[in-house]
Formats: structure tokens, sequence, C-alpha cells
């Protein structure tokens, strides 16, 4: 801890779960008195509450201190212990190197100054510790199975039997119960799904969600058993281990994994059946009967059409927001309305009306403003990206700058030394504990020349980013010029009765972010059609075309 004396640092903590409240104050207090006993300055807390240490880039504290470590504002960071930063080997190596890089000691309570040992040993425990967790929940989840519980949540159908010896049990909630025996019944009649839904919806019954019914409801997934039609619950069997839950590494997110069967686990409980085993079969024969086939052998993929329309996946319905798609030959419909009945826009559109009406929104006059206004939010954008990597630049300068210097210094020191100009000395019995601050200087110059090297090559691909974003042209010449070039192949479509050409399709689609369609005044009195338009295109069209035009 004595590393720390005199420099300003900044204190991180973490806690995974609710249940841990308490665990970051105490972590921030327990941190800063260890800086007050070490005459160290605490000049910024950060802290992540409720949030997994697995992956990094969920985690909003622990990147804004990251990014505030480019700039200088501490000189070590101050936790309580390694698993505090993070579980993951990858990112605890991640969080190391580039605090190194920035010149910053990352200084634990409980470890003291954290170097590359600690980050593999304790990496690699935190790791192992995180699988260990996970095993021991699938064991535990597999034993409440096999003493009757069930683990999850709540299932339509079903009361979850609350604390106690019984926990993870189940009872029937006849309500409930009541609407899957309806279901069940209606789709073994041979009723087709979507109008099964559309009935529970006309009756008022709420879905498992408490919004409204979809055929996707009854349905669900085959190979995840998701979908009321699909769970073996209402026949008396729960079936566990089918799919595992598993992060993913980049999102976080926790996706569902098929598992084989070799891994399922099965319980009968004839108590908790809610539907015949006889109306369940034949359910699932219907199920499978209906289910598209999968060719024995994986064929080559097709390759890919060619955009026929401009409003191909682009349409939206202007009353519930839903998708607007192909109803039949050259007619539109919303969806929403086809599938439940619960929008107002039930006539269908004439695609041929609605391309001729977006048309003319995207060659009037009035549509330039709405240009203006997208190529004005991209430069926006570009000029924080370009400030940013601006900043960037500088910070990596100076790092080098700073590199540099130190082995500039260390070399003079070298040189200057009596040791350089006779024979070195027999070494001492003890070698004495070397000065922190010539800790430091020996850290900055373990960075080899070539990442020296990789430095440079980082600032000439930021400034030719940063060119790149930043053209020599003003925001109303670019949105002028996409204006007019979106105008022009607008006019031409309209025109082209004989058949849409391909480069104009594909240039007004990239441009059309949403088009958003529907009847007003009544029925199919006046159509109107508003459209979105896509600011990163719009800017990119200007431009290019400015360049061309330039020769």
């Amino acid at each position: 801890m004595n590393d720390i004396a005199g420099m300003r640092v900044a204190i991180y903590a973490r806690h995974s779960t609710d249940t841990q409240e308490r665990s970051v104050p105490a972590q921030l207090e327990r941190c800063r008195e260890i800086a007050r006993r070490h005459h160290a300055t605490v000049v910024e807390e950060f802290a992540d509450e409720g949030i997994s240490g697995a992956v990094m880039q969920q985690r909003p504290a622990l990147l804004e201190l990251l990014h505030a470590a480019a700039y200088g504002e501490f000189e070590a960071v101050l936790i309580e212990d390694l698993s505090r930063v993070s579980r993951d080997q990858a990112d605890v190596a991640t969080i190391y190197k580039r605090l190194l890089y920035h010149g910053i000691l990352l200084i634990s309570v409980t470890e003291g100054l954290i170097n590359e040992l600690y980050v593999g040993l304790k990496g690699t425990m935190n790791a192992i510790y995180l699988k260990d967790l996970s095993d021991k929940v699938r064991r535990g989840q597999r034993a409440a199975v096999a003493n009757g519980g069930i683990p999850g949540g709540r299932r339509y159908g079903y009361d979850v039997v609350p604390g106690g010896s019984a926990g993870g049990r189940r009872t029937i909630n006849e309500a409930e119960a009541a609407v899957v025996r309806r279901i069940f019944a209606e789709v073994a009649s041979g009723r087709p799904y979507r109008l099964v839904a559309r009935a529970l919806n006309d009756d008022g019954i709420p879905s498992p969600t408490g919004s409204r019914w979809h055929a996707s409801t009854l349905v669900g997934t085959a190979s995840l058993s998701r979908g009321i039609l699909r769970n073996v619950i209402y026949r008396g069997r729960v079936l566990f281990g089918r799919v595992k839950s598993v992060r993913n590494p980049v999102t976080g997110r926790h996706e569902r994994h098929p598992q084989p069967e070799s891994e399922w686990k099965t319980i009968e409980v004839p108590e908790l059946a809610i539907v015949p085993t006889e109306q369940w079969d034949a359910v699932q024969a219907i199920l499978e009967a209906k289910r598209p086939g999968r060719p024995p052998v994986k064929r080559p993929p097709r390759p890919s059409k060619a955009i026929r329309y401009i409003t191909s996946g682009r349409l939206w319905c202007g009353d519930c927001g839903g998708r607007v798609t192909t109803a039949h030959s050259g007619y539109l419909i919303c969806q929403t309305w086809r599938t439940t009945r619960t929008c107002g826009q039930r006539h269908m559109f004439r695609r041929g009306d609605v391309i001729e009406a977006l048309a003319r929104r995207l060659a009037s006059p009035r549509n330039a403003k709405t240009v203006h206004t997208a190529a004005s939010a991209e430069a926006a954008v570009r000029r924080t990206r370009s400030t940013r990597l601006s900043e960037e630049i500088t910070a990596v300068e100076r790092a080098a700058a700073a590199l540099a210097h130190s082995a500039t210094a260390l070399a003079r020191t070298a040189e200057a030394h009596p040791a350089s100009r006779r024979a070195p000395p027999a070494p001492p019995a003890r070698t004495p504990e070397p000065h922190p601050a010539s800790r430091r200087a020996s850290q900055d110059l373990a960075i080899p020349e070539a990442e020296i090297d990789a430095l440079a090559n980082r600032i000439t691909t930021t400034r030719a980013t940063l060119a790149l974003l930043t053209p020599q042209v003003s925001v109303d010449a670019i949105a002028a010029t996409a204006h007019a070039r979106i105008a022009a192949a607008a006019r031409t479509h309209a025109e082209q009765h004989h058949g849409p050409d391909p480069q104009h399709v594909r240039l007004l689609q990239e441009v059309l972010d949403r088009i958003t369609v529907a009847w007003r005044g009544g029925d199919r009195k006046r159509l109107t059609v508003t459209v979105t338009l896509s600011p990163p295109a719009v800017y990119e069209l200007g431009v290019q075309e400015i360049h061309w035009q330039d020769g």
C-alpha cells in the first residue's frame, strides 16, 4: 500500500446482485480508509451496482473509469479485490493493460499491487469460480426436479407454492387452466392458430405476458419447447435440461442453446396434468404435420434476389405501428389487422398507389427540409466522433511522447552511472528493494518498441478516418446535392412504367429508413404516406455526389 502514498487515486466498486446492495458502500468506505491511512487523495469514485462481472461492455462505471484514465485524472485505481474489476480472464487482462498503458497502477486492498502474475492467477481463479457457480446452480435445479420441484419462474396455468420445503412446486390455477384446455380443444378440432388467438382476444382474455394473444404465443419454438401447445407440463410431465442458458461473450445476453437428449431429465407429475394425454398427442401430431420439413442434405445458399420495389421491407402502419406486408399480388395489408383485427386500417393498400405517392413525396420541394434534417443529424454525430478521435490522437501522442521521454531519461541515467565505466562490482548479499518511481519507469519501458510503432500507425489511421468524417463541404451543400439526387431518382422511377431501374431502386432503398402508410378521413378516402430518411445514407449520398461532380 505504500505505492499510493501521495498519489491521486480513483476507487472502483461493484456488486452483482440485488441482495448485495450494501456491498458497494462497504467497498467504497474500506478503500477510502486505506487511502486516508496511506496519505493518498481520492479524486473520483466509480461504482457498478447490481451488474455481473462477466461482461465488461455492460458496466458503464468501469467504461467511464477507463475513459477517464486516458486523460490522466488519477495515478492509481484502488479496489477491494481483483474480482470486483472482472471475473473474466480476458477482461481482467484488457483492463490491466489499458491502465498500464496510461501509467496507472492497479492496487487491491487484499492483494496489494496487481502485476502480471496476479492477473494470470486471479483471473483463472475467478473464471473457475464462475464455472463452479454455474455447475452448482444447475446441480441444485436437477435436485429440485428429482424432488418434485419445477425450476424457473411462473408458468401459465399454475401458481407457485411459496417458501418452505414445498418451494419450487406448483398448483393448478383453474381460471388459466380453463384457457389452456380451450386452446388445446380448438386446435385439436382443426381450427387455425390465428383464429384461436383472435377469439381469445375478442373475449378479452389476457395472454401469459398480459398483452394480446398471437399465433406464435400458441405455437412457440419446437427446438426450445416454447409455446402453450408444446409445453409438456400440461400433460403432466416436467422436462428439464432440454436447453441451457449460455451468456454471449460479445453482447452479454443469455441465450438458450438446445442440449442433446442425454442431458434431459424427465419427471412424471400426473397431479399437474391439465389436458388428457390423448388430446396432447393429437395436438403434437398437428404441430408436426404443419412444421416445414428440413432437407436431409444442406443445400448451397441461393443467390439473393434483387430488391424489386422501393417499399420492400420499409412499410409500417400509421395507426398501430405494425408491419405492412404483401396480402396478394399488388396489394398490401397491415399485419396487426390481418392477425388480430385490432387495428383501424382494415382496408388493403394498392402497392402501385403507395409507390406513386411515395415518389411524389420524395420528388417534391418540401422533401428538401426532410433531407436537410437528416443530413444535419448525421453531421452532428460525425462532429462528435471527430472530437473524440481528435482527443484520442492527442492522448496517444502524449502517451508515446511519455514513453520516449522515459526511455531517454533512463538511458542517460545508465550512461552517467559509474558502473557503466568500470567492471561491475560483486553482487551484494541482499538485493535492495527498488524505489517505486524506478519500478514505474521500468514498467513504462516494458512496452516494446513494436508497440510504440503500433501507436504511430494508430495515429495515422485515426487521422485518415477523421478526414473522411469531416469533408470540407457545408451541410447545406451536402443536403441540397442529396435532395437533388433523390428527387431525380424518384421522378425517373415513377415514369418507368415498363419496369423499375435496379439502380434507382437500390439508391432509394438505401436512403429510406421507414415508410408509414394509412387511410385517413374514413373508408379509403385519402392515402397518406410519410417518410423517415436514414441520416448516414443521406449524408454519404450528398458527399459522394459532390465528389463525383468535382471529378
